[in-house]
């Protein structure tokens, strides 16, 4: 289970770097599997809003590497493009743009889980916080995780929101 660290009020609030996704993590709860998957869209929202450690300046390395215990390559690279180099970042539609935190301010309403070509695909219903009018938007969001064979873990291939009311 995912564990978060919420400091004082008037803090700064920092975000403990989440386990990686294992096989375990499938096979189990499956509210046990959105914890994990909100703890790691939560870190990776704050860690791209904050530069940390030795990074070369030019390519991001460092934070790239970091995001590679998350995301596939190519995956974490566009995240960091998106957040720190915005003109690497050419996107056709608002649609191509990663939502990095989604599951943080959305409830989970179903989970699937779909094991395919060794991959294994999390579909989920989920919907916004409600407005002052009661009114809530409804997504289908689906997760593509990939064995990282060198690593042992999973890592995320896609992320993707599509509203649909």
């Amino acid at each position: 289970m995912p564990t978060f660290v919420h400091a004082e009020q008037g803090e700064e609030t920092s975000v403990q770097k989440p386990k990686p996704f294992v096989e375990e993590t499938f096979a189990g709860d499956e509210h046990d599997l959105i914890l994990s998957v909100k703890a790691v869209q939560e870190w990776t929202h704050q860690f791209l809003e904050v530069e940390e450690g030795d990074m070369d300046k030019e390519t991001g390395a460092h934070m790239v590497e970091e995001l590679q215990d998350y995301f596939t390559e190519d995956m974490a690279l566009k995240i960091y493009n998106q957040f720190h180099r915005p003109h690497l970042a050419e996107y056709d539609e608002v649609d191509d743009y990663v939502e990095v935190d989604s599951l943080v301010h959305r409830d989970v309403e179903h989970v699937e889980i779909v094991h395919r070509d060794g991959q294994k695909i999390v579909n989920m219903k989920t919907s916004s916080v409600e407005d002052g009018a009661g009114n809530r938007a409804h997504f289908e969001e689906t997760f593509t995780f990939s064995f990282d064979k060198e690593h042992e873990t999973y890592v995320l291939a896609g992320m993707e929101a599509e509203q649909v009311s």
